[in-house]
């Protein structure tokens, strides 16, 4: 399962970035810190996804924690790239990358086909092969 997951992680953005999209018609490319950085976004979403459905008790608690942790990944990344990055091309870069639909396609598709993936497994494991040790 994790070999399927890091093939999704890798060429799914590397084939997306490969032709060198432009997001402003400007000439400038996304290149390879683009495709690095929808592998780390898909990574949060997918870790966040996966902690979600392994989850034995959901509780208001445990939800609002949930959500609180995803999206504090966005205005840290922001923040990171406007502040301690002291580069204007990763600032300049980040704005086209987050600006771009490929960008948001290739991490809803990579992260949908990843938590799936993780689901069939969890399903087939315990309602199939093993129902003795499905979670109560």
């Amino acid at each position: 399962m994790s070999f399927l997951g890091a093939i999704a992680i890798f060429y799914i953005p590397n084939k997306a970035y490969s032709t060198g999209t432009s997001v402003d018609g400007s000439g400038k490319t996304d290149g390879l810190y683009a495709a690095n950085y929808v592998a780390v976004t898909i990574m949060v979403v997918v870790h966040h996804g996966i902690m979600f459905l392994g989850a034995r008790h959901l509780s208001w608690w445990l939800i609002m924690w949930y959500v609180i942790s995803f999206l504090l990944f966005f205005p840290v990344t922001v923040f990171l790239n406007n502040v301690v990055l002291s580069s204007g091309i990763f600032l300049s870069t980040f704005q086209f990358v987050m600006q771009s639909a490929t960008y948001w396609l290739s991490t809803v598709l990579c992260s949908s086909t990843m938590l799936l993936i993780y689901y069939i497994v969890h399903v087939v494991w315990y309602q199939i092969l093993y129902p003795e040790f499905l979670p109560k």
